[in-house]
C-alpha cells in the first residue's frame, strides 16, 4: 500500500483513545456487536484491515468527523442543520459537512489538493474548546501516533517523562521545543 492514509495502523481501542471516544462507540460505527454481543447494526465506516479489526488514518477521520456531527447535532437543532453529503472515492468514504456558519471541528482537518485529509489536530481540552493545534496526527510521521506538531516527538513520550518525574521545561529543552508544547502534549495524553 503506499499511500500510508490507507494502511491499517489503528485497533479500535486505540482509535477511541485518541479521540476521546468511548470504544463501544466505534465499535458501533463500525457495525461490530459490542461487548453485550447484541447483533450490530448496519456499519457506517468499512475498517481498513480486519481480524482484528484494524483502521487507518482515513477512518480515524471518518470517525472525528461523525463525532463531531453527533456531538454538534443538539446545538445545532436551534440553528439551520446545512448539508451532509458522503462521497465515495476509491473505496474509502468521506463524510463532509456544510454548516451555514464555519465549524471549529472541521477547520482541525488539513486536506491535500484532491480534497483528502492529511493529517488532523486532535482536541487536546475536550471536545468545544478552540485548542491549539499543538498536537497533530499525520500518518507519515511516527506511524500515524499523536506528536506535537512541527516537531514529530509523540506525545506519549513526552507524558511519560512527566508522569516520571521530569520538569516540563528539561524536556522542553531536550526537545528543543517551547514549554507550552510540551504542557499541551501532556493535556492531550492525560485527556484521552
Amino acid at each position: 500500500m503506499d499511500d500510508p492514509r490507507h494502511a491499517p495502523l489503528y485497533s479500535i481501542p486505540e482509535c477511541a483513545r485518541y479521540l476521546g471516544l468511548p470504544a463501544s462507540t466505534v465499535r458501533r460505527w463500525l457495525g461490530k456487536p459490542g461487548s453485550d454481543r447484541k447483533a450490530a447494526g448496519k456499519p457506517l465506516i468499512i475498517p481498513a484491515g480486519s481480524d482484528p479489526t484494524a483502521l487507518s488514518f482515513t477512518n480515524l477521520v471518518e470517525i472525528f468527523v461523525l463525532s463531531s456531527l453527533n456531538r454538534n447535532r443538539k446545538a445545532e437543532s436551534q440553528s439551520p442543520a446545512g448539508n451532509i453529503t458522503a462521497k465515495h472515492d476509491d473505496g474509502q468514504s468521506l463524510v463532509k459537512r456544510q454548516l451555514s456558519g464555519a465549524n471549529f471541528c472541521f477547520k482541525r482537518v488539513e486536506h491535500d489538493a484532491a480534497g483528502m485529509p492529511i493529517r488532523f489536530y486532535p482536541f487536546t481540552r475536550g471536545y468545544g474548546h478552540e485548542d491549539p493545534q499543538l498536537v497533530v496526527i499525520d500518518p507519515a510521521v511516527s506511524f500515524g501516533r499523536p506528536v506535537i506538531a512541527g516537531s514529530g516527538v509523540r506525545t506519549s513520550v513526552v507524558a511519560r517523562r512527566i508522569k516520571g518525574g521530569e520538569q516540563v521545561a528539561d524536556v522542553a529543552d531536550d526537545y528543543l521545543l517551547d514549554q507550552s508544547q510540551i504542557e499541551e502534549a501532556v493535556r492531550y495524553e492525560l485527556a484521552v
